[in-house]
């Protein structure tokens, strides 16, 4: 099996120079991949494989060198099914007497906007989770629902 020197030469000096780089201690960026592009370019092809095992576009989240990003985590509170909401019965009464007979039912509950940072989406879920579990809900009576989104 041969291979071809003139296509190899660019290979090899990204190789030595990467070697040389974690040798010395020194930074391979700006001559070529660092660490952090290899975990992009990662996850990225995750994303990618992602996709095409479930047919629907998949949403690339990276870490920016380390760094903490801003997410937004929307929550919605509710009561669970069979607890006696008196505050949705009153609404649905009085928009009954405004003339809106159609209301069959009204559920209220409790909507959230928290601003957070972290270090992953994976970590920014597992605190809005854990602030709800913790306060933002009553475990025996409401249940909730939440997405955490990036803020660019």
């Amino acid at each position: 099996m041969g291979t071809s020197s003139a296509g190899s030469t660019p290979f090899v000096h990204a190789i030595a120079h990467f070697l040389e780089a974690i040798v010395c201690g020194k930074d391979i960026a700006p001559y070529g991949a660092t660490f952090e592009d290899g975990y992009r370019c990662a996850v990225v092809c995750d994303a990618i494989l992602q996709s095409a095992a479930s047919g629907r576009r998949e949403e690339i989240h990276v870490r920016v060198r380390g760094k903490a990003m801003k997410y937004c985590g929307k929550v919605v509170v509710t009561l669970k099914p069979g607890v006696f909401d008196p505050q949705g019965m009153t609404i649905r009464n009085a928009l009954h007497a405004l003339s809106y007979r159609e209301v069959e039912e009204v559920e209220t509950g409790k909507y959230f906007r928290v601003t957070l940072e972290a270090r992953t989406r994976e970590e920014a879920e597992r605190r809005v989770r854990e602030m709800c579990d913790q306060l933002l809900a009553n475990p025996v009576i409401e249940q909730y629902t939440f997405e955490v989104q990036e803020i660019r």
